[in-house]
């Protein structure tokens, strides 16, 4: 009998060594073990064309079983304090796999902010290894370069240093969710915040999947999640990711951890976007079970989740072994997650009652602490009309109790009677609320992973009047900013653009330059009758190319002049971490950027002017046809302005799956003005703000 696993040739599942019929689908099984299992499947003739980073917890095709000396060749972490590249200072070593160590240092050419360097070292690989790691490292380094997620670490560079690869990427402070795991009882956690951890996990990785050519991470599991100190959950680790390319019949090396990969990741097939669904399937179950899927691949016992019957129902499907039967996309099971969210598809019976909020947060409990305990399906019996009037006596018998004790207590006490303080209905919280409360539990642990407060890449609140940061994250993170370079094109304007009330020619060269799907403000060529400050309407309001174009050419001549003054005038403001190469913003450029810090400045100056804080508060413009002019009329793209009271600007933009903006608002005197870059959907753009102004105007 052999010691190894039996593995099914057919579903993948690891039976018991001898095992004669598959645990998983029940195949027979040979006696041999199947070629493509991954600690005997050699390697393939085309390696080198798709090199990929070997994890830890797989086997590295043809590699002996004894170390060889090369393998028992350590290398020695460096020491705290020495300086990479002359620019990075290690502040020490805080992690370490596979063929490499992770460090925390400090950035000493940008104010030593925090990284972390991941190093990869060549010292003791055979030449086939080395092409392996080094290209997979690359490859790594090059995908996430080009992502702009707020759940995936940003690159900023890599290098190398004798036999040694190094990345620099963001710092994440926080743990793993296999750390999160080993603290709370059981290794579980509860279902309410296992369904938020699934919608974001589900968001990135729908998001991976729709690049073109579509990334598939392979390798989802505890380990390879972060949860940042505030919440905010981060993918790490795409040294195995791989770019899907059609027609391909199947990986060129099998990898993924075992138990949460999927059974086409042992070779038999390419992977598509279906394996992550079933790493994601795994990883779930596995945090509201406790039980840990590497013990028992391909086995998943039932979960009993009272009251949550189409959770188990969607980790069933998303785990079955026929990737054919999977969802058919992440962004199907990310919505119906959000469906098991929502508040009303909390269980009906067996209530969950979720722990009051403190005292000195002034909120009132939640609707979900008093779910009934009445069957969803049943229907109440209907009374009788002397079950009502029966009913009526004894409420209004009830109703006299109060006035007999009053009258009562002033009878017999000298003192007149003090009636007692009407007791205070609760308001119930908003149904929209992104961050259900956790499930409470019977044992004391720790406190639950807190769901992110906000889910952009960066974000920024100042009190506008002081300058006081009230809540920050990422603030000098250089982010694309789409159209929210709008605010600078249109201060400059204003500032420099002469008198606001000259009239502006429309180009069609002009118009020629605005990008395709750009949004535009529907300027007409040969209008002759648009003023400049009509134009800076058009630009604000309905945030068009069209008006950036025309007011560069207006003011300076050509767009690539007005461009250089947008860099000089935000050199004189002290923004450090922004470059434009447009007046719109609208293009995917690395070149044009900025950082929440420098836009909240940028926004402060701007809405000191008077007639910029009255363009970006007003809601809707109309401007008649006139003789030589067309009729035009611009919405604001600003939703806050009409959904959070008090809000008085100032600017949104977007980018494919990332969305941006720079808001305003004002109460009881006090103006708060923050920003956020890279918010994955409008909805959750707007209800971060809104949860950074009501945090401000509530500090």
């Amino acid at each position: 009998m052999r010691s190894s696993p039996e593995y099914c040739p057919v579903c993948g599942a690891a039976n018991a060594p001898g095992a004669t019929i598959c645990i998983a689908c029940g195949t027979a099984l040979s006696p041999a073990a199947p070629s493509w299992l991954p600690q005997e499947h050699p390697a393939s003739d085309d390696a080198t064309t798709e090199p990929l980073l070997p994890d830890s917890s797989v086997s590295n095709p043809g590699k002996p079983s004894l170390p060889t000396d090369s393998e028992k060749t350590i290398t020695q972490p460096l020491p705290s304090f020495h300086l990479l590249q002359g620019r990075y200072r290690l502040l020490g070593q805080v992690g370490e796999g596979g063929m490499g160590k992770v460090y925390r240092a400090e950035d000493t050419h940008l104010g030593n902010r925090l990284v972390a360097i991941k190093e990869m070292s060549a010292r003791g690989l055979s030449p086939q290894e080395y092409a392996e790691v080094t290209q997979g490292f690359q490859r790594e380094a090059l995908l996430l370069a080009q992502l702009n997620h707020p759940n995936l670490p940003h690159i900023y560079e890599q290098f190398s240093e004798g036999d040694r690869w190094y990345l620099v990427m963001d710092f994440i402070d926080g743990e793993t969710l296999e750390e999160r795991l080993a603290k709370s009882p059981g290794g579980q956690l509860p279902v309410q915040e296992v369904l938020q951890l699934g919608i974001h996990l589900a968001t990135v990785l729908s998001y991976l999947h729709t690049r073109q050519p579509p990334i598939i991470f392979r390798d989802l599991k505890p380990t390879n999640i972060m949860l940042s100190r505030d919440g905010r959950l981060y993918l790490i680790d795409f040294g195995i990711a791989r770019l899907f390319k059609p027609g391909q019949s199947k990986d060129t090396i099998p990898f993924g951890s075992s138990g949460y990969a999927a059974p086409e990741q042992y070779g038999r097939a390419q992977t598509t976007p279906q394996a992550d669904m079933y790493s994601l399937g795994a990883t779930l179950h596995h945090i509201l079970s406790g039980s840990d899927p590497s013990q028992s691949p391909f086995v998943f016992a039932p979960l009993h989740l009272a009251g949550y019957d189409g959770l188990e129902a969607l980790i069933r499907q998303m785990v079955e072994t026929d990737r054919a039967k999977r969802p058919a996309t992440m962004e199907e099971i990310r919505r119906e997650l959000e469906q098991l969210a929502a508040p009303q598809s909390a269980p009906s019976s067996g209530a969950i009652v979720a722990p009051p909020a403190p005292r000195s947060t002034r909120q009132p409990a939640s609707p979900r602490t008093t779910l009934a305990r009445v069957p969803s399906r049943s229907r109440l019996p209907r009374p009788s009309a002397q079950g009502c009037v029966i009913g009526g006596v004894l409420i209004l018998f009830i109703a006299l109790i109060p006035l007999s004790m009053t009258l009562l207590s002033s009878a017999f006490t000298a003192g007149p009677s003090v009636a007692a303080a009407p007791t205070a209905t609760p308001t119930p919280l908003p149904t929209n609320t992104p961050t259900p409360l956790p499930t409470a539990t019977d044992t004391p642990g720790p406190s639950p992973t807190p769901v992110p407060f906000v889910n952009g890449a960066g974000e920024y609140l100042v009190d506008a009047g002081t300058g006081q940061a009230l809540y920050s994250s990422h603030i000098h993170t250089r982010l694309p900013i789409a159209s929210t370079t709008k605010i600078m094109t249109a201060i400059l304007a204003i500032e420099d653009g002469g008198d606001l009330s000259q009239i502006v020619p429309i180009t069609s060269d002009e118009l020629a330059e605005v990008p395709n799907g750009a949004s535009i403000s529907y300027l007409q060529a040969g209008d002759d009758n648009i003023t400049l400050l009509y134009l800076l309407y058009g630009l604000m309001l309905k945030s068009g190319s069209d008006a950036a174009i025309v007011i560069a050419h207006q003011v300076a001549g050509s767009t690539a002049d007005f461009v250089a003054m947008m860099n000089a005038k935000a050199q004189s403001l002290g923004l450090k971490d922004t470059h434009f190469t447009s007046p719109h913003g609208a293009t995917q450029d690395s070149r044009h950027y900025s950082s929440v810090a420098d836009l909240v400045t940028l926004a402060r100056y701007a809405m000191k002017n008077p007639t910029f804080a009255q363009i970006v508060r007003t809601e809707h413009f109309e401007l008649p046809a006139q003789t030589n002019r067309h009729a035009y009329s611009w919405d604001n793209t600003n939703q806050l302005l009409s959904t959070y009271s008090g809000a008085d600007g100032i600017k949104t933009g977007s980018l494919p799956d990332w969305f941006c903006i720079v808001f305003s608002a004002t109460r009881n005197g006090r103006t708060l003005i923050g920003a956020e870059l890279g918010a994955p959907t409008p909805d959750l753009l707007y209800s971060d703000a809104t949860r950074m102004l009501d945090k401000g105007f509530g500090s």
